[in-house]
């Protein structure tokens, strides 16, 4: 089934994958197409391929090639010790560092946080985005592309906001596009981070010219891929120490 694990793993030549069936929401339909799907595959792929033996050899190579493909990919990728490794590196030593740093001085920084957390809450409703710059309809490849924004702060600092621009890919079809369904963290020179196979990057606009009540945040980029694009600008409530950059459920859209 492309579910849960095997949905990253399958890659067309390491196994078979039956799809999502067309009606989701009728559970007895559901289970039939499947059950059929399964059969089909068994009858024209798996059977046929088991059985195709080379007198010679005594048995099928080109089931000894799946094998070989399917313990290739899925070993390296879905196992404990990369788990394990994965749940050390990416989750309790950040976690445990981040501990210490709350606990030191008598816990300082959580006091800090929990006052900066409320006072965030308390003024987040009126914190609003308003474009400074339109921004171009097209744009040659490699061209930097500037964007703008004034953000009303009511009462925050500009360190306390975090804006990012969004920037999507906008692909015609993922039948004929691949994507990927999961979010992969990996930086890239000059990207706050990317999200899914690289059809969506994240950058942060700096803060600048500071007014009374309000500040413009400013990013020029260049944009890594040709063809359709759109982006978005969003706002976060941002502090050193947050566990998470969206630890407290908050953001505002433009």
């Amino acid at each position: 089934m492309l579910d849960g694990w095997w949905a990253e793993g399958y890659d067309g030549e390491n196994g078979w994958a039956i799809p999502p069936s067309v009606n989701q929401e009728d559970a007895e339909e559901r289970d039939r197409q499947d059950a059929t799907t399964l059969y089909e595959i068994l009858q024209d792929e798996v059977i046929p391929l088991y059985y195709a033996r080379d007198p010679k050899l005594g048995y099928s190579p080109g089931w000894v090639e799946k094998c070989k493909r399917s313990m290739a990919s899925v070993l390296p990728r879905f196992n404990s010790h990369r788990v394990l490794h994965d749940y050390a590196r990416l989750f309790y030593g950040p976690a445990t560092a981040h501990g210490r740093r709350i606990r030191e001085n008598d816990f300082r920084g959580a006091r800090e946080l929990a006052d900066w957390k409320a006072r965030v809450r308390a003024r987040w409703p009126g914190v609003q985005l308003n474009a400074a710059n339109a921004g171009p309809d097209v744009v040659s490849f490699g061209d930097p592309v500037r964007v703008e924004v004034d953000v009303a702060l009511n009462g925050l600092e500009p360190g306390d906001v975090r804006v990012e621009c969004v920037l999507r890919r906008r692909l015609c079809s993922e039948l004929t596009v691949p994507v990927q369904g999961y979010a992969d963290n990996r930086r890239r020179a000059g990207w706050l981070t990317y999200i899914g196979d690289e059809t969506a990057g994240v950058w942060q606009l700096e803060p600048h010219e500071a007014s009374d009540g309000g500040c413009r945040y400013r990013l020029e980029f260049q944009p890594p891929w040709a063809g359709a694009l759109s982006f978005e600008v969003r706002a976060v409530p941002s502090h050193p120490l947050l566990s998470h950059p969206y630890e407290l459920g908050l953001m505002k859209w433009l």
